[in-house]
Parts: C-alpha cells; sequence; structure tokens
C-alpha cells in the first residue's frame, strides 16, 4: 500500500507543477496550443518539470518555452541514456 500512496502522490505532483506551468504560460502568453498540453501531460519527470516551471517564468515567448521544451526534452534523453555508465 506504501508504494501506491507514493506513485499517487508523485502523480499528484507532477499534476499539480504542470497545471502551475501550464497557469504561468496561459497568463503570459495567452491561449496555449493543445500540443503544448499534450507534451506537458506525458512528462513523468519532477525534475523535468521544475526545470520547464523556471522557463514558463523566464521565456520571453511562447516560442521560446517552445524551444526550452524541446531541448529539454533532448538533454534528457542524453543524459538519461548515460545514466547506467560506470567510470
Amino acid at each position: 500500500m506504501v508504494r501506491k500512496e507514493r506513485e499517487g502522490k508523485r502523480k499528484g505532483e507532477r499534476e499539480g507543477i504542470t497545471a502551475s506551468l501550464l497557469q504561468n504560460l496561459q497568463i503570459r502568453f495567452g491561449p496555449i496550443p493543445d500540443s503544448i498540453h499534450s507534451q506537458l501531460s506525458s512528462i513523468t519527470s519532477l525534475e523535468r518539470l521544475m526545470n520547464l516551471l523556471s522557463a514558463s517564468i523566464q521565456c520571453r515567448s511562447l516560442d521560446a518555452f517552445r524551444e526550452s521544451l524541446s531541448l529539454d526534452r533532448k538533454s534528457t534523453r542524453l543524459n538519461s541514456s548515460h545514466a547506467n555508465i560506470s567510470y
């Protein structure tokens, strides 16, 4: 039962961060395209969402945020592909 509770808590944290992120973007730039909603909803990493939350506050335009979203995804893939390498 503890595992399910932890998973539920993490899911709730992700949903809360995603909601804050979308609200930041909407306040700053108006309606948010469905494609961004979909991309954000598919993110499971809290760290990645927190990075994007910061980007949503700092970016100058919705296009700049899209670029952060794209760059962050590439960075996450690169980092995770090297995660199991021992030095």
